[in-house]
């Protein structure tokens, strides 16, 4: 009796899982560049001053993490364009945002810990001779996807 109610339970708790493991979100991927990556699951927007605004599609991928970013108002060739860059870690316990251009690389947007320990968001982009101080949006960021933001760069013409 003892190990029919174990296997009873074994089956149980098997197909318990196959259930659980149908119902679980796959993991999609894209290709950027040539390269596979897997969207974060959230977007980030940063706004600042004269309505520019920045949505960041993160993702990940076998060579380190990248973000699409995407300019909006800005008086910039970056116009409403979205741009692929790498993710790399910044001084001051920061992220900066990294993009080629040309021959050389470009910091596009760069966060630290002011004095006060306070995040700060400084953006960079060409056409702009100062850094343009943002600030991140929770209403603008539940309003992307970055899925969306990938898929925005996969169709944008090169």
């Amino acid at each position: 009796m003892n190990n029919r109610l174990v296997l009873l339970l074994a089956a149980f708790f098997l197909l318990r899982m196959n259930a659980q493991a149908a119902d679980a979100p796959a993991v999609e991927t894209l290709q950027i560049d040539g390269k596979t990556v897997t969207p974060a699951r959230y977007a980030k927007a940063f706004i600042g001053p004269g309505n520019v605004r920045v949505d960041v599609g993160p993702y990940s991928g076998v060579k380190g993490d990248g973000a699409i970013l995407v300019f909006h108002g800005i008086e910039s060739e970056w116009d409403g364009k979205a741009i692929n860059h790498r993710m790399e870690e910044a001084a001051y316990h920061g992220i900066r945002y990294v993009t080629q251009r040309g021959t050389h690389p470009w910091v596009t947007l760069v966060s630290r810990k002011d004095n006060r320990g306070e995040e700060r968001w400084d953006l960079y982009v060409p056409g702009v001779k100062d850094s343009i101080q943002l600030v991140p949006s929770d209403g603008a960021s539940q309003a992307l996807s970055p899925k969306a933001i990938l898929q925005d760069y996969q169709r944008q013409p090169k």
